[in-house]
């Protein structure tokens, strides 16, 4: 028997069906016809974690004014972030940036009007339920630019044994639809391959969030659900041919 996989894993999900599919002491001869077939599974699970880039910037006459009112205002979004006392929170800067603005006119050479500051914080958090009043802390603060907000999971191993199960259950039911299909009983295992499983990472633009004008009603933000999918592909051995 061979296995291309060694993933502990994979072993422990086709255990039962080798089982099931050999007779004690039997082993698969390699003049036996085959069956190769392909299985998908996925599962859908709920993000348990969320990261919040959000930022600001402005523009004024000098590079020194502009860099030194965005640091002020980052300041007091991060200041105002903290305050919100969220276990776990993770607060970066993931992005830095000081620019000229030109006044492009025809026929002539571009001319340096100002100059553009911008800084941009990255906030992880795994309450996501407050991903509303990360937000809202900040913009109240004189943030003003939300990037957007990506949905995650803190760990997706089971999410990934799950859709690797399912994927195994597929490809087991194709196999089983082909064999009797030709009148013969699946007889082993010969080949595993397992083709990759997406655990993607949910995105929400700026544009999907719905900005509350009441103090009192935060940002509203429906994190959805995550799937994650696995992709397989068997070989079976098949059995002597039904009479």
């Amino acid at each position: 028997m061979i296995l291309n996989h060694s993933n502990l894993l994979l072993s422990g999900l086709l255990a039962p069906a080798l089982v099931c599919a050999m007779p004690a002491e039997a082993s698969v001869n390699a003049d036996m016809p085959v069956v190769t077939v392909g299985g998908s599974g996925s599962v859908s699970v709920k993000p348990d974690r969320s990261t919040i880039r959000l930022g600001a910037w402005h523009e004024a006459d000098t590079a020194l004014e502009a860099q030194s009112r965005v640091n002020e205002i980052i300041s007091k979004a991060t200041e105002a972030i903290r305050e919100l006392d969220i276990e776990g929170m993770v607060i970066q800067t993931s992005g830095l940036s000081l620019s000229p603005v030109y006044d492009y006119q025809r026929n002539q050479e571009p001319r340096i009007t100002g100059y553009r500051a911008s800084i941009t914080l990255s906030v992880r958090i795994d309450d996501i339920d407050r991903t509303g009043t990360v937000i809202d802390a900040a913009m109240k603060t004189g943030a003003n630019q939300l990037q957007g907000v990506a949905f995650s999971l803190k760990d997706d191993s089971g999410a990934r044994r799950d859709a690797l199960r399912k994927a195994v259950e597929d490809a087991r039911m194709k196999a089983e639809t082909i064999a009797d299909a030709l009148g013969r009983p699946i007889y082993g295992l010969v080949e595993v391959q397992e083709q990759g499983v997406s655990v993607p990472v949910m995105q929400r633009g700026a544009e999907s969030f719905r900005a509350m004008a009441a103090d009192s009603a935060p940002t509203p933000v429906e994190a959805g659900e995550i799937e994650v999918s696995a992709n397989i592909q068997i070989t079976y051995s098949l059995g002597i041919q039904r009479r």
